[in-house]
């Protein structure tokens, strides 16, 4: 504790000086790991439900260690898989770079839109590249309506190279712009029919945003294994079947 406060009441922090105390810190986190352990020893036989859940905890510290002692010995400032959270070890933080939202936490997902009604074609708390996972939503769209989808409307991430030739050999139309410099005026009928499908695109952004703050998906409550997924999954249930609603009526 003393090493911390005197750590925040300097008003210089040079480099060196930021290390010496990253190393304190350590190895008084090495420490006390090391008496947790020999405390659960100790765990008398009848408290073996608690002992589990300290133990469980007590993993997770020894890993966040081992990595923040790997950062430190390496003078680096990334470290892979790296644990953000004691409680939800698996979540990792996605650099988004929006205002005031620099770092998101939680998972990223595949949307797909269809005549209005979302569906969910990938859930993972990786920070992956959403635009590399196009082909398997064509073939996903392909699995549940038996057809493949006739145009393909996203963001321009989307637009890739390969994303382009994968929709071309497939024989589906593409709203992208074209790559590379503009060759004098474009088609009026291109045009127009590009302008369609940008206000689609706009009304699926509107859907996601609804879906965030309608139904539940831009703060999950659910601890349980696997309670994230299901939180989102029963979000765009909700969703979509308030919607079939309203179209019936």
């Amino acid at each position: 504790k003393w090493a911390y406060m005197a750590f925040t009441k300097r008003r210089k922090k040079t480099r060196r000086y930021i290390r010496k105390v990253q190393g304190q810190m350590l190895r008084f986190v090495r420490r006390n790991i090391r008496q947790i352990e020999e405390l659960l020893g100790r765990v008398p036989d009848e408290m073996v439900g608690i002992k589990e859940k300290v133990a469980d905890k007590v993993a997770v510290i020894r890993c966040l260690y081992a990595q923040q002692k790997e950062m430190w010995e390496k003078k680096v400032r990334r470290v892979d898989n790296r644990i953000v959270s004691i409680h939800r070890p698996h979540i990792r933080p996605i650099v988004r770079g929006k205002a005031g939202k620099d770092v998101e936490f939680g998972p990223k997902v595949v949307l797909s839109v269809v005549d209005g009604y979302g569906f969910l074609d990938r859930f993972s708390f990786d920070a992956y590249n959403e635009s590399s996972h196009l082909p398997d939503s064509a073939r996903q769209y392909e699995e549940r309506f038996g057809e493949k989808p006739k145009v393909v409307i996203a963001d321009q991430i989307f637009g890739t190279r390969d994303n382009r030739t994968f929709l071309k050999g497939e024989e589906i139309g593409a709203a992208f712009k074209p790559l590379g410099r503009p060759r004098g005026q474009p088609d009026k009928k291109e045009r127009a029919w590009m302008k369609r499908q940008q206000k689609k695109r706009n009304g699926i952004e509107g859907l996601i945003g609804t879906a965030k703050t309608r139904y539940g998906l831009e703060r999950i409550f659910y601890s349980i294994p696997d309670g994230e997924e299901i939180w989102v999954r029963m979000g765009l249930m909700g969703m979509n079947l308030n919607r079939a609603v309203a179209r019936m009526t």
